[in-house]
């Protein structure tokens, strides 16, 4: 059976592991729970390490009263291939799902808002995963060694990516949205399929190693100026980089010696500017058109080298 903490209070319940009994096979989770007394209790959270280490367990269905799990909740689960993750919950904790080496998709709510490190670390069979533009940051580990994850679409909430966060993954081509400042040490490191990076003009930072070791990588592509510690980012001396017009001579005097390959390129970008001649964000454009939400009458966009003013309507 499952094992649970209740608390009297708040008329609650908590599921815990059961280090006597590990759980196993296909596991339902009821939405409540009836004490001894006969008084029912809303099963709200997984208790840290719930499910530590049950290698035989094939799947758990998660109510929608769960709002919270704990540390470590799935971690090391090797038989789980798929997981609903019920609308409601707040956050994927530390190591949450790391080592479940099975798990093939994850579909995260747009209730969660933060996603803890090494959440997703040792996934081997993770392809799949789709993530809420609710998340602030994928820190570090987050998913390093992901061995079969080829693809990876980073919300434009997110404003920084940790350090080793997608370390040894197989992605073969990134794009850095118009949201993140940094980019962590190591964070693409040994990414030997990774071909082609784009960067978004509001990435500042770009930390020690970042790109070492990956082997494909053969277009780098910055929207901006250059950012901090390109120069230490450990992309391959062969790897061509593009960049703004406005701002080659600056990259060629501090990057040529080590990059022969550098072109110019013209991207597509929105960027939103106040009164003032502020800064406020940008958005790329994929396809040729770009839109964000304005605040401000003023939008200044950039197409192929000419400036076009748009009033928002």
């Amino acid at each position: 059976g499952l094992s649970y903490k209740i608390n009297a209070r708040t008329h609650t319940a908590t599921l815990v592991g059961n280090e006597a009994n590990p759980y196993t096979g296909n596991i339902v989770v009821p939405e409540t729970v009836t004490a001894q007394d006969g008084t029912d209790y809303s099963v709200t959270a997984f208790g840290e390490e719930c499910f530590l280490g049950c290698i035989d367990l094939e799947s758990v269905k998660i109510p929608s009263t769960v709002t919270t799990l704990g540390a470590r909740c799935f971690m090391n689960c090797q038989t789980i291939t798929e997981i609903d993750l019920p609308e409601g919950l707040k956050e994927l904790p530390v190591g949450c799902f790391a080592s479940c080496a099975s798990l093939k998709r994850i579909d995260v709510p747009a209730s969660v808002t933060s996603v803890g490190g090494v959440c997703f670390m040792d996934c081997t069979d993770l392809s799949e995963v789709h993530l809420p533009a609710t998340i602030k940051s994928l820190p570090a580990q987050c998913f390093s060694r992901c061995l079969s994850l080829m693809e990876m679409e980073i919300p434009s909430s997110v404003t920084s990516i940790g350090d080793y966060c997608f370390y040894r993954s197989s992605l073969s081509s990134i794009k850095i949205p118009y949201s993140v400042t940094t980019v962590g040490a190591h964070c693409f490191e040994k990414c030997s399929m990774l071909e082609t990076v784009e960067l978004a003009s509001t990435v500042t930072q770009l930390n020690e190693g970042c790109f070492s070791y990956c082997s494909s990588l053969t277009s780098l592509y910055f929207n901006g100026n250059m950012p901090d510690n390109t120069i230490g980012c450990g992309a391959p001396n062969n790897c061509s980089l593009y960049v703004p017009e406005e701002y080659y001579d600056h990259y060629q005097e501090e990057l040529g010696a080590v990059y022969r390959k550098i072109f110019t390129w013209t991207p597509n970008e929105l960027t939103r500017i106040d009164h003032d001649g502020r800064l406020l964000s940008s958005v790329q454009a994929l396809d040729g058109t770009a839109s964000c939400a304005v605040s401000v009458p003023v939008v200044i966009v950039r197409v192929r080298g000419a400036a076009v003013k748009v009033v928002d309507r």
